[in-house]
């Protein structure tokens, strides 16, 4: 996959560190990332199966197209 820096372009994130365990996210994992058709927010479902767009603003990520 080819990674970007735009996250407007993203499709994917793969997290690489938390702040701390209750974000709901895993290290090393990744993430789809998805848009809220109503809003434009960008999200992606959690290891708890929730909606998580604080995940994609608070972990250091890397992002694919």
């Amino acid at each position: 996959m080819e990674t970007t820096e735009m996250i407007e372009l993203a499709k994917y994130a793969l997290v690489l560190t938390i702040p701390f365990e209750l974000i709901g996210v895993s290290v090393g994992k990744t993430y789809p990332i998805l848009t809220n058709e109503f809003d434009g927010e960008m999200y992606l479902i959690d290891d708890d199966g929730k909606e998580n767009s604080g995940a994609l603003m608070m972990c250091e990520t890397m992002l694919f197209v």
